[in-house]
């Protein structure tokens, strides 16, 4: 496995000799700068975002020689941020497979759950995975928080980290279970849709079992209005109907 290392990026700037823009990254573990072309960079916000950060980057084995005003030469280390990800995510890997549990900050909400990255690499939380009930990632975090306590669960079909809350969120507000009777109208979200249907959490703990209408496109996270068919406590059956899709509020 390539030797992943770490670098203080000090500048950026347009590097004539690569013909772009380069961050400037000092190793003082290593005692060297070396450089991180904009094409081997890993950035949302371009070159300048990176500057004053810590970030993760493997060797190239290319080096570039440069001058400076004096007219002095000097050779560089030409290395990559990109290359480094399948080293980080193969880290990342082992250490679940060792299992350790990791907190994970949030850098896009769904209405499936949130991207969270774990140590630089990008993972999947499902909203069942994060909560026993009916609460979503997006009651109670925004982008940018820190969920803690997360392991892993399996890699998707989409080839991404699925991870879990080693100890689900639950809420803790009383619910009255005697309002729930045949022909209850009751508003939930749907937690997890199978190839049989969908279960969607109506209360914490409790998930009704719907068939999947094929006048809707249902997805996980979705906030759905449906009428209960079957409750039967006792032997665990809580069966319903999905009545509509309740469409998220418009932000002014």
């Amino acid at each position: 496995m390539e030797s992943l290392k770490k670098g203080y990026v000090r500048m950026a700037y347009f590097n004539k000799a690569l013909n772009e823009e380069v961050i400037s990254v000092e190793n003082k573990f290593m005692k060297e700068t070396v450089l991180v072309p904009e094409s081997e960079m890993v950035s949302k916000n371009g070159p300048r975002g990176l500057v004053g950060r810590i970030i993760d980057y493997v060797e190239t084995g290319k080096t570039i020689e440069q001058i400076d005003e004096t007219g002095a030469s000097k050779v560089f280390k030409v290395v990559s941020m990109s290359q480094a990800m399948p080293v980080k995510r193969a880290i990342l890997l082992k250490q679940f497979e060792d299992g350790q549990y990791f907190d994970g900050r949030i850098t896009s909400i769904q209405y499936w759950g949130a991207y969270v990255s774990i140590n630089g690499v990008s993972c999947v939380l499902r909203n069942c995975d994060f909560s026993t009930d009916y609460t979503t990632i997006a009651h109670l975090y925004e982008v940018g928080d820190i969920i803690e306590g997360l392991t892993f669960r399996k890699i998707t079909e989409n080839d991404r980290i699925g991870v879990t809350k080693v100890n689900k969120y639950e809420s803790d507000i009383p619910v009255d279970y005697s309002k729930f009777e045949r022909g209850t109208v009751v508003t939930g979200t749907i937690r997890n849709v199978k190839t049989f249907g969908c279960f969607v959490g109506i209360a914490p703990k409790m998930d009704a079992l719907c068939a999947i209408p094929m006048t809707m496109d249902i997805q996980e996270g979705l906030t759905v209005k449906c009428t209960l068919t079957t409750v039967d406590f006792e032997n665990g059956k809580v069966r319903g109907r999905i009545d509509e899709i309740i469409p998220e509020p418009i932000e002014v």
